[in-house]
């Protein structure tokens, strides 16, 4: 009995036809009722003989669908490559190219075509369209028999919502790892409904195949894999990296304890655990000149109660807890000025480094110079006097050095510091706070004696 077959292109192009005994009678039939169908139709009975079980050997390779600008139709299939209860899948190769020209009718379906690659076509079984009422085909003919589809796909699917690769910092307050969204991708397909699947390998080499429900991923190198295939067995895939460092990040904020006449940039030395490092931070500002430092890495840590600031140059130690403000730590620093030796102390020292640094012609960030002008002078002067005896804070117990408040002009010639000896105002062989309070009352600091001459060698011992 005869057998009524449907040819449907994904792209829109659909046509009916008819097999079996009578297929020519048929086809014949169709194209008489449809004329403008009768060039299609005789090219597409001998498509139709691809779904007998054994083709006949005029009908491979055959063309099918839209005629191109030489005539012929678009598409070319050839041998059966595989078969089963839902239908076969034949060589094809599409005759349109990406450059717009066109490969000859007679172009061998196994052709390997550079610009598009080769395709497959899948004939698959469909149900009755008798009831079909836009179909005219159906009525005419509604004891042909069952429906069968050519459907054609030669165009891979598409993955939408591809991220990019992720390279992040561990979140601060976590010691596993980092949130990252799931960006939800999607398969967009001219032809079928898809699902992409997705395969996830962790930095243990561990898999899993779906994204993680909380969202977060370890330290260290987690590889995505999204793939999928059609219907038509056209495949398409994309992979992705999401890198967790193994450290976490602190946006920390400096002020001063004064103003600075002009923007400069200080060195800052910053500790978060057992890890120390100096960075450069740009100041400027009154009545407190103030600055921050962004994205510090620190160790991973779950908390940090107790981190450090200090100025090398001008300040003591400030410490501060850090707080967490999204998926970085947070935290305040305000340092106090004074120090010019880096002892963590504001003491006579720093008097006598003053005194020997007074005068014009200074960098920004000169030692003594703590207003960030060109001039060490009284206005540095009053960041000592103010901050005398403080010493820099601890995370813990202090166990650093008491500041002094003298030493003998000896005791600084023999620790290699005898240039601070101008700072003996007084001349009484001390740099005390004598000579501190003398300075504060104007008094200028005597230039050091010239040391004394030997005398001439007598002629007699020429």
């Amino acid at each position: 009995r005869a057998r009524t077959y449907y040819l449907h292109m994904c792209g829109g192009f659909v046509m009916l036809t008819a097999s079996g005994p009578h297929r020519d009678a048929v086809g014949q039939r169709l194209a008489d009722r449809h004329p403008a169908w009768q060039r299609t139709l005789r090219r597409a009975l001998n498509a139709l003989e691809l779904l007998d079980g054994t083709p006949r050997d005029d009908t491979v390779p055959a063309a099918v669908g839209p005629e191109l600008a030489d005539g012929a139709p678009r598409f070319l299939i050839g041998d059966r490559i595989a078969k089963g209860s839902g239908g076969s899948v034949h060589r094809c190769i599409d005759r349109l190219r990406s450059d717009g020209s066109l490969l000859p009718v007679d172009a061998g379906v196994d052709h390997i075509d550079e610009a598009r690659g080769s395709l497959v076509v899948k004939l698959l079984p469909h149900t009755p369209r008798s009831a079909d009422p836009w179909h005219p085909e159906a009525r005419l003919a509604p004891n042909l028999g069952t429906f069968a589809s050519i459907k054609i796909d030669g165009t891979a699917p598409v993955l939408n919502n591809l991220p990019a690769n992720v390279s992040v910092a561990t979140d601060a307050g976590s010691t596993f790892g980092a949130y990252v969204a799931n960006p939800g991708v999607t398969v967009s397909d001219n032809c079928d409904t898809l699902t992409p699947t997705l395969l996830v390998t962790y930095p243990d080499s561990s898999t899993a195949s779906t994204w993680p429900a909380n969202g977060m991923f370890p330290i260290g190198t987690t590889t995505l894999a999204w793939s999928v295939t059609d219907e038509s067995g056209n495949f398409a895939s994309a992979s992705r990296t999401i890198v967790v460092a193994n450290y976490q990040l602190v946006d920390a904020t400096m002020s001063f304890d004064g103003p600075f006449v002009t923007a400069s940039t200080r060195s800052i030395r910053f500790k978060a655990g057992s890890s120390t490092q100096v960075l450069s931070l740009s100041a400027s500002g009154s009545p407190f000149a103030a600055g921050s430092i962004n994205a510090i890495q620190v160790p991973v840590a779950a908390s940090y109660t107790c981190l450090r600031a200090k100025d090398p140059t001008h300040s003591v130690t400030d410490t501060a807890s850090a707080t967490v403000s999204g998926v970085r730590y947070q935290a305040a620093f305000s340092l106090k000025q004074g120090d010019s030796n880096d002892d963590d102390l504001v003491d006579i020292l720093d008097f006598g480094i003053f005194v020997a640094a007074y005068g014009a012609g200074k960098a920004l960030d000169a030692t003594s110079n703590f207003n960030s002008d060109t001039i060490i002078a009284n206005a540095d002067f009053a960041f000592i006097s103010i901050n005398f005896f403080n010493v820099g804070e601890a995370c813990g117990a202090y166990t650093g050095a008491t500041p002094r408040d003298r030493m003998t002009v000896k005791e600084l010639r023999r620790s290699g510091r005898g240039g601070l000896a101008i700072a003996d105002i007084n001349g009484d062989g001390w740099v005390d706070t004598t000579d501190i309070t003398l300075f504060m009352q104007g008094v200028a600091p005597r230039k050091p004696a010239e040391p004394a001459r030997a005398a001439a060698p007598d002629a007699a011992n020429w």
